[in-house]
């Protein structure tokens, strides 16, 4: 299963690590939907692969908002 976001927000792009806003619900969602054993941190985002699960962006550049990308992004 490919998760695919619109793009990073800020704090992905400081941390480095995928919806790492805290207060974010993809790390709780994910669990309590039987995607992973556990709830896991964003820290932790390198172990979705042993669960057949990865995270990607559709454009690189991080935002605040979608709707700061151009339609050519």
């Amino acid at each position: 299963m490919l998760f695919c976001g619109i793009n990073p927000g800020l704090m992905t792009a400081a941390t480095g690590h995928h919806f790492a806003r805290p207060g974010n619900r993809f790390w709780p969602v994910l669990h309590l939907s039987g995607f992973t054993p556990r709830l896991m941190k964003p820290a932790e985002q390198g172990e979705l692969l042993s669960f057949g699960l990865g995270i990607t962006n559709v454009v690189a550049r991080a935002t605040a908002r979608a709707d700061e990308l151009s339609a050519e992004e």
